[in-house]
């Protein structure tokens, strides 16, 4: 019987993880808007704690970059984050826990808070 190398283990771990927990605590998402016209972009929340920048150096094998789609929802949560690239399977649980501690001030439609969809590219650099 082949074995399953254990970052593939860990990584559908973390996927269900952040998909469970955002789940079970999120309300249904209405429309979602692209950011331009009308649409004002959310506003990160500044949390040196808990929020990442878009470049992380930390204790990685390599050197790489994780393009990820997701949706901040109207209170300003990241929701529905998905991996569009990766230069190394190894850096997307990382990519991945990094975004679900995301926080925004709502992007804003005729000053209302609404969903939009957002594309970030998260590059980490060996310390």
């Amino acid at each position: 019987m082949d074995r399953i190398p254990k970052a593939v283990i860990v990584v559908g771990l973390v996927i269900a993880q952040c998909a469970l927990a955002q789940d079970q605590t999120a309300a249904p998402i209405g429309k979602v808007y692209e950011v331009g016209g009308s649409v004002k972009p959310p506003v990160a929340l500044k949390n040196e704690a808990e929020t990442p920048s878009t470049e992380h150096e930390i204790d990685v094998k390599e050197n790489g970059t994780v393009s990820l789609q997701f949706i901040i929802d109207e209170v300003g949560t990241t929701r529905n984050i998905q991996i569009i690239r990766s230069t190394s399977p190894d850096l997307r649980p990382l990519a991945l826990a990094s975004v679900a501690k995301l926080r925004f001030r709502p992007a804003t439609k005729d000053g209302k808070p609404v969903a939009v969809r957002i594309y970030m590219d998260i590059s980490f650099k060996r310390k």
